[in-house]
């Protein structure tokens, strides 16, 4: 909420963008679930209060000396009153929000009632309660937070991510997975969600029981050893797609396209480990939206601790079941991250790679962070407080720095 409703007006990346799609509605083609949704709640509204054209918002606004990944202004600085519908267009990002925590929520305690009766029940009921708590503390993690609360067709990609976690049998998660895929024509990003759950599947199935009798050491090698691979895969297929005339043989001018494609996206200023910092930067606070990295970077350095210790939880045998699956989770996101920024050097940005937050928040809730002094406090409450914190202290900064 606070990001949604107090952050500076159009500082998404793509949100100027979206205000214009989403104001000409079905004509643009845009978001069709996101798109009608949005727009119902704004007809609502229109029709209730007699709102503004949501292009007015445009010209509330000043545009600053441009985006830029990690240092320079606000991408928007508000000059203006903002007209009303473009909170409500927000609030319209709060209902879905809200819709999916409570449609999670009642499948998850659904789904504890029919585990079974006696102590496997109590056992069921306990995992439940677990789950709940881990989605709503993920729906508070900062860089979902803020995804969740932008006009962007990244909303229901975003939601969407945090359920891997919770997918149990490879089943289900496989008919989750051409779920996601299907809502490619929603966003692009919803076929990253589906190879990361296959990817999933697949790793679990090679390492698993490898993985239950693994040292640090060992699954510290395993991961080393498939990025390389991975790293190594991308330069080939970044290599051979660079030869037009092979793909030329499938299909006359499909290689052409993709050469230039690529071409296009390999001009822009790429470097590793630039890239790691943006995926890094990504996914703890602001997914994309890293103008004022600079001046964030005392966050930044506080949470590099908590990432450290969300590692040593995946790599650590101590922590069992929910270890191995942390681990596999972290393996699959770096599979794709190297894969895709190896061949188009774009898709660096964490919000494409969310679906990790609700293996962090869980590893935090089974002890990942250990205070002396603070076991009288729930940990929920911890993490609670130090989320809306966060959220008020770079929403403060935003405006300081915008001013």
């Amino acid at each position: 909420m606070v990001y949604g409703f107090l952050f500076p007006v159009l500082n998404w990346p793509d949100e100027y963008r979206n205000v214009t799609l989403l104001q000409q509605g079905s004509e643009s083609g845009y978001a069709f679930i996101y798109g009608h949704f949005a727009g119902a709640v704004m007809q609502s509204a229109d029709a209730l209060f007699g709102l503004n054209e949501l292009s007015d918002v445009l010209g509330s606004v000043q545009q600053s000396g441009g985006y830029r990944m990690v240092q320079g202004d606000l991408h928007y600085k508000t000059v203006s009153d903002v007209p009303a519908v473009y909170y409500f267009a927000k609030l319209a990002n709060s209902f879905l929000a809200l819709l999916f925590a409570i449609a999670v929520s009642l499948h998850l305690c659904g789904a504890g009632r029919q585990s079974g009766s006696g102590d496997g029940q109590v056992n069921g009921a306990v995992r439940v309660n677990g789950d709940v708590r881990v989605l709503l503390l993920s729906l508070c993690f900062p860089s979902v937070a803020y995804g969740v609360m932008q006009i962007s067709t990244d909303i229901l990609f975003i939601l969407f991510s945090l359920v891997p976690f919770f997918l149990r049998g490879r089943k289900v998660s496989i008919a989750f997975a051409a779920a996601m895929a299907m809502l490619v024509v929603e966003d692009r990003s919803f076929l990253l969600l589906s190879i990361f759950v296959l990817l999933r599947e697949f790793y679990d199935a090679l390492l698993s029981r490898r993985l239950a009798i693994a040292g640090w050491k060992k699954r510290l090698g395993w991961l080393a050893f498939f990025s390389v691979l991975t790293m190594a895969a991308a330069f080939l297929i970044s290599s051979w797609l660079r030869n037009p005339g092979l793909l030329n043989m499938l299909y006359p001018g499909l290689g052409d396209g993709v050469a230039i494609a690529l071409e296009y996206t390999h001009g822009k200023s790429y470097n590793p480990v630039v890239s790691l910092v943006v995926f890094y930067a990504g996914f703890i606070i602001l997914p994309s939206a890293t103008e004022f990295f600079v001046a964030l970077l005392p966050l930044y350095l506080i949470l590099l601790f908590v990432f450290y210790r969300f590692l040593v939880f995946c790599l650590s045998a101590a922590y069992g079941e929910a270890g191995t699956r942390a681990y596999l989770a972290l393996l699959s996101v770096l599979t794709i991250f190297f894969f895709l920024t190896g061949v188009v050097h774009v898709f660096e940005s964490g919000r494409y790679y969310l679906y990790l937050v609700p293996y962090l928040v869980h590893a935090l809730l089974s002890g990942a962070i250990r205070f002396k002094g603070l076991d009288a406090f729930r940990a929920e409450w911890v993490m609670l407080t130090g989320f809306t914190l966060m959220a008020v202290s770079v929403t403060l900064l935003a405006y300081v720095l915008g001013a």
